[in-house]
């Protein structure tokens, strides 16, 4: 695991900045005895804990103020995808007056006609088709948050982070796409886990066994 962390390191610092509440959260799920509701809580708030706290204790370890630096190097730039972003100061009121802007275009950009181009539609019907799996699991699963397992905890906080990042510093629909493509497999992850072995998961795992792992000289 270190190996794999100084890997990360040396290739995507931020990437592993972004994992550090993942660890936490995967700390307190496997050595703690948390009720699950409590386990999901800390998913979503340890990342925004994690980028408040540091700067409480010194200036120079303020996340904050990196958020806010690398949110006034996308604003200088230009393109023609551009969605409104508030400026964001390095303080924790100007983070919660940034966070429902945030979180919208993170989590739900580029909604449909939104970008000015008309291939951002596909990755519009994307993010619907996501939501509406994560509709219907919530709906479809009693006691959802019990069904959970330590490594959905970790997908959570691990998306959260890095998607709550990207939406208070791109003001950008591209680059969101982009740069959210690696994050968005750990947010349905712990949705399809939840929807495994039901009839419409059999049903796909069946059909997909049958088209990807037929053998390659049967006929169609």
């Amino acid at each position: 695991m270190y190996f794999f962390g100084l890997l990360i390191f040396l290739c995507r610092s931020n990437i592993l900045f972004i994992l550090m509440p993942a660890f936490l959260v995967w700390f307190l799920a496997h050595r703690t005895r948390l009720s699950p509701t409590t386990k999901v809580v800390a998913a979503v708030f340890i990342p925004l804990l994690f980028f408040i706290l540091p700067g409480f204790f010194s200036e120079h370890y303020s996340i904050l103020s990196l958020i806010s630096r690398r949110q006034m190097e996308f604003m200088q730039l230009h393109g023609h995808s551009r969605i409104y972003l508030p400026r964001m100061s390095p303080d924790l009121q100007s983070l919660l007056r940034l966070l429902p802007t945030a979180l919208l275009n993170g989590f739900f950009q580029p909604t449909p006609g939104v970008g000015g181009n008309s291939f951002y539609w596909f990755f519009s019907v994307e993010l619907l088709c996501i939501w509406a799996l994560i509709a219907y699991t919530c709906l479809a699963k009693r006691h959802l948050f019990y069904r959970l397992g330590i490594f959905d905890y970790v997908c959570l906080a691990f998306c959260f982070s890095g998607i709550l990042l990207i939406g208070c510093t791109v003001p950008f629909a591209g680059a969101i796409i982009r740069y959210r493509s690696l994050f968005l497999p750990f947010l349905t992850a712990p949705f399809l886990h939840l929807l495994a072995g039901t009839r419409i998961m059999t049903r796909c795992n069946g059909w997909l066994s049958k088209k990807l792992l037929r053998p390659s000289g049967e006929a169609s």
